[in-house]
């Protein structure tokens, strides 16, 4: 397990990257994929619905 910053779950690290991203970090509130080339973005940051609901978008958002 990963531990990055506020997320109290620490990040699993999937043994494979995901759609053009080659670092793929699950927690239980986002998945945050890393590592792209143009022309997408270097970061990527999916919430799980769980997440967004007993925090709302704004929180979720600030968050991360």
């Amino acid at each position: 397990m990963v531990d990055l910053g506020d997320n109290p779950e620490g990040f699993i690290l999937k043994p494979h990257g995901w759609r053009g991203y080659p670092i793929w970090l699950r927690s239980a509130r986002i998945e945050l994929m890393l590592g792209a080339v143009d022309p997408f973005p270097p970061a990527f940051v999916q919430w799980h619905s769980p997440f967004i609901h007993a925090y709302g978008v704004d929180a979720a958002v600030a968050m991360v």
